[in-house]
């Protein structure tokens, strides 16, 4: 059985930045040429700049919002019980989200008083170091306990060091 290294083949955040920055300055010069020019330019220029909000708010607003959805299941005829699962996924530490960021989400999340609280994996981008942004998870008190999952971003740099990380803020593995 061969071994086979996930970092050699997982992208870079600096490699992402750059083909932004790139797709940011061909829509920037689009835009000007479109009023320099006018003519047909005009529509590639209004294209260009719709790109381009679509680029920032993809980039910078989106990622940065909290979003609470509510799902009620029953998982047996006629529950008596109901049990309020929390679920985080995709946190991705060491992207544009900083630890004041995750701050946040952990006081949104204690106002909906959990049962049962579970970090979903891809905790950071593609280095452990950052999970300690994360670290507010700790004061998640659940009834029922906090568990996590690793995802495939968490396996491609020192696993073991965000194991012991989220294990020492009192989540067992799932």
């Amino acid at each position: 059985m061969s071994s086979y290294d996930l970092r050699q083949s997982h992208e870079t955040p600096e490699g992402f930045d750059g083909i932004l920055v790139g797709i940011g300055i061909f829509g920037a010069v689009v835009a000007w040429l479109s009023f320099f020019y006018g003519g047909w330019w005009d529509i590639l220029g209004v294209l260009a700049l719709l790109g381009e909000a679509l680029l920032v708010y993809g980039c910078f607003v989106e990622p940065r919002q909290i979003s609470v959805l509510h799902y009620r299941e029953p998982l047996v005829v006629d529950p008596k019980t109901w049990i309020r699962i929390l679920f985080f996924s995709d946190m991705h530490a060491g992207a544009i989200k900083h630890a004041e960021w995750y701050a946040q989400v952990v006081e949104k999340a204690k106002t909906l008083k959990p049962d049962i609280a579970v970090l979903g994996g891809d905790l950071v981008v593609d280095r452990a170091e950052p999970v300690h942004e994360l670290e507010a998870f700790s004061g998640l008190t659940p009834a029922l306990g906090k568990f996590y999952v690793m995802g495939n971003h968490d396996l491609v740099d020192r696993p073991s060091l965000i194991r012991q990380a989220i294990e020492s803020w009192g989540y067992g593995c799932i």
